[in-house]
C-alpha cells in the first residue's frame, strides 16, 4: 500500500513537472523575447468546500497578454507566472515560443508611462 501511494505521488509530480514547470523553463531559455501590455485580468473563484465560519473557496487568477508577434499578429497569451499586482493595460516584457501561441512567461514589469528601449 505505502509503494503505491509513493508511486502515486511521484508520478503526479512527474506530471506537474511536465506541465507547468517545464513550460516555464522552456520558454524562458528557448523564447522569443517581446514587450506585452496586460489586456485582461480574470479572478474567479474555483471551488468551496465547508460550510459556515470555517468554509474554504480558492480565489484563481489569470492574466492575459496582448502582443503583436514577429510575423506581425495581434495575439493573446495567457501567463504562465503572473504577478498578483498586475493591473489592465499594464506594460510588461514577455517570452513565447513561436511554436505555442497560447501561454507566455512574464520576465519584467516596465514603468507605465516610459517608453520603451
Amino acid at each position: 500500500m505505502y509503494t503505491v501511494a509513493v508511486s502515486m505521488l511521484l508520478l503526479f509530480a512527474a506530471w506537474a513537472f511536465k506541465n507547468y514547470w517545464w513550460r516555464i523553463i522552456k520558454t524562458k531559455r528557448y523564447g522569443t523575447e517581446a514587450e506585452a501590455c496586460v489586456s485582461r485580468i480574470d479572478k474567479h473563484t474555483v471551488a468551496s468546500y465547508g460550510g459556515g465560519i470555517y468554509g474554504r473557496s480558492f480565489d484563481v487568477f489569470d492574466c492575459y497578454a496582448s502582443v503583436r508577434t514577429e510575423d506581425g499578429h495581434q495575439m493573446e497569451f495567457r501567463l504562465l507566472n503572473p504577478d498578483r499586482h498586475l493591473e489592465q493595460g499594464r506594460p510588461i516584457r514577455i517570452k513565447y515560443l513561436s511554436g505555442t501561441l497560447e501561454y507566455a512567461v512574464m520576465t519584467e514589469i516596465m514603468e507605465k508611462g516610459l517608453p520603451a528601449q
